[in-house]
């Protein structure tokens, strides 16, 4: 996989997840409520993939721009002006600060590390909306400098919207973009939610301050979240199954992200898997399944089982496809683990686009619904 916008940096603050106390699951469920300030929908694409990456509009000083909406990071960032020397940046829209009376820098450098390539330039300030809702002094980063592989991209820069700011060494480390309009009150409610599918010409929706119950089924089920403190979206799932067959996990935990487009295993959980697949091989370090497939895979939240989407990109061996779960190979330490830990998983794109997913940063939970249409 050529792209994606998740981090794959080692979190010092997090311990392992066997020394987790069982969380207590939520037993309350809400599918209407009302909320004071109506929600705002802002319409979201994705760049065409089987399982791909989505991005919205943001606005700067009349100035439009397209960002991944990614989950799994907290920094937002677009191209410097003077980002001309890398390929990617040639590519993209950048943001010219001279034509913003809001803009300052004070020329602080930044460098983002995720997970196929890094991003590095300054610090800035600028008042940035989406939707019509507006962050005034924003703090977000300026590119002088990307790798290739964002060039292939169809957005222009990345939107974290983890749960709170993220401290790591070079980082931005400001608030995300949403929790700044909470902050300055311009949404009442901390919750954001996605749809991510077909809706009048898009390819989704992200709401802002809410929820839409009209694109849901039924309930919203929240699952609690585990170590707030982190700044990012993890919460426990229960357990994968096979055709119905489970595969007995334990305390296992998820960092949910849509800024991934595959879902990310340790190499022995992502072999678990595999080998219940007919047909699934392991060339090169990667995982690939039959494209014609009948085989449901299935993960559970709170004891609902979610299908995912299975096969992902077809690849030029006849009949194959590249498996939507993988594993880092090796490339976090010895063992193939993320994050250094063999019970945490990346579960990005292929889960997250057969739910509705809702974020509740005050309460610290997320919500899964089935939604009213087939994803995309």
């Amino acid at each position: 996989m050529k792209l994606v916008c998740i981090i794959f940096v080692a979190i010092a603050s997090i311990v392992s997840i066997n020394a987790v106390p069982t969380s207590k699951k939520l037993a309350d469920s809400i599918s209407e409520r009302t909320f004071t300030k109506a929600p705002v929908n802002v319409p979201i694409f994705n760049n065409g993939k089987v399982n791909p990456l989505y991005y919205a509009e943001i606005e700067i000083s009349k100035q439009k721009f397209n960002v991944c909406l990614d989950t799994g990071s907290a920094d937002l960032w677009l191209p410097h002006p003077s980002c001309h020397d890398d390929i990617a940046c040639m590519k993209k829209k950048s943001f010219d600060f001279t034509k913003s009376p809001t803009f300052s820098t004070k020329n602080k450098h930044f460098l983002d590390a995720y997970g196929f390539g890094n991003v590095s330039g300054i610090v800035a300030t600028d008042d940035i909306s989406m939707g019509g809702l507006t962050a005034q002094g924003q703090i977000f980063g300026l590119a002088l400098h990307e790798t290739y592989n964002y060039g292939e991209s169809k957005f222009d820069g990345i939107m974290g919207m983890s749960l709170n700011r993220i401290y790591e060494p070079g980082y931005i480390g400001n608030l995300p973009l949403f929790n700044s309009l909470v902050q300055q009150k311009v949404v009442d409610e901390p919750i954001f939610s996605f749809y991510f599918g077909g809706k009048g010409g898009t390819h989704g929706q992200l709401t802002l301050g809410g929820y839409d119950s009209s694109l849901f089924e039924g309930s919203l089920h929240f699952n609690t979240l585990l170590y707030p403190d982190s700044g990012r979206w993890f919460t426990r799932f229960d357990d994968v199954a096979v055709n119905g067959t489970p595969l007995n996990f334990r305390n296992k935990m998820a960092l949910l992200d849509t800024g991934a487009p595959i879902i990310i295993a340790s190499d022995i959980d992502a072999k678990t898997v595999h080998s219940s697949i007919d047909g699934a091989l392991k060339i090169s370090g990667r995982y690939f399944i039959p494209c014609n497939t009948t085989v449901a895979v299935s993960l559970q939240f709170a004891g609902i089982d979610y299908n995912i989407t299975l096969a992902a990109e077809p690849i030029k061996i006849d009949g194959l496809c590249s498996s939507s779960i993988q594993s880092p190979g090796g490339q976090e330490n010895k063992r193939g683990d993320v994050f250094g830990d063999p019970n945490i998983w990346i579960v990005g794109v292929p889960f997250l686009k057969t739910v509705y997913a809702t974020f509740d940063i005050a309460n610290l939970r997320v919500g899964f619904a089935l939604p009213k249409t087939q994803a995309i």
